[in-house]
């Protein structure tokens, strides 16, 4: 099934906080098409989360700070090859690796809370640190710095 757009207003928000992103990543991005993010769900055999897929299609994947902010976070967003390639065994089936921190620490989707950080080195289960609810949160607090609120 083709990714849409959700309706007019919330797309409109959603995309000045993904075009703010993305004004400070590397160039060499370019847009996932149907046929890749397809490829991709069938590899890791379970279905991307929808705003994942709609910023695929209509952002790309790239790296870099997250904002102009001194406490930006640093992002790599993963392609859906990367995706596909990256996903351990071990890694439980609510959780999907979408991109990492360049740091050691993957950012990923998670079926029962949204998204968040998982140490690349981990057991899995008991490591995974909670962000944001949605992927737009999740750039929000990106943005600011603000992964882990005290």
């Amino acid at each position: 099934m083709p990714v849409t757009p959700p309706r007019r207003a919330i797309w409109l928000g959603k995309m000045k906080v993904y075009e703010q992103f993305f004004a400070n990543l590397d160039e060499s991005r370019r847009t996932a098409t149907q046929e890749e993010l397809e490829k991709c769900e069938a590899s890791i055999g379970r279905t991307l989360p929808l705003d994942l897929k709609r910023f695929l299609a209509s952002f790309g994947w790239g790296e870099g700070f997250a904002s102009n902010s001194e406490d930006a976070e640093y992002l790599v967003v993963f392609s859906p090859t990367e995706i596909s390639k990256g996903q351990p065994k071990e890694l439980p089936k609510h959780l999907v690796v979408v991109g990492s921190n360049g740091g050691g620490e993957w950012i990923v989707a998670n079926d029962d809370a949204g998204y968040g950080l998982l140490p690349a080195i981990s057991d899995y289960q008991s490591d995974y640190q909670h962000v944001a609810s949605s992927l737009e949160d999740f750039l929000i607090s990106s943005m600011r710095g603000q992964w882990f609120r005290d």
